[in-house]
């Protein structure tokens, strides 16, 4: 139905701009879906010591097809005001390719 709506001349570019928008959408919750409903997933564990290493680690898995997490070990000590995000969290290459990730409190 909504490819023959977009395709149909009658249709005003603003609705054909929507519906497209909507079917782009609705098709990236399928990807996510097929990768969620798997019976297996991949866990990475990782620290801010690590990430020379993360980016490569994270691209490698992703190429399995699998539900990505990333279960980070959290340095930001809330009592250091001097600690920038930048040098301690994955960098957001990183970060959009993760579908999950998990940080604890910060430990002591």
């Amino acid at each position: 139905m909504w490819k023959e709506s977009i395709a149909d001349p009658k249709t005003s570019k603003k609705d054909k701009q929507s519906m497209q928008l909507f079917v782009d959408n609705a098709s990236s919750n399928d990807e996510w879906a097929l990768k969620a409903l798997k019976p297996i997933g991949v866990l990475l564990t990782a620290h801010p010591g690590g990430r020379a290493f993360l980016k490569a680690s994270v691209e490698s898995h992703k190429k399995l097809g699998y539900w990505l997490t990333l279960a980070y070990d959290n340095y930001l000590n809330p009592d250091r005001q001097d600690i920038k995000h930048d040098h301690i969290m994955p960098p957001i290459d990183v970060m959009n390719q993760i579908d999950t990730l998990i940080i604890p409190h910060h430990q002591t």
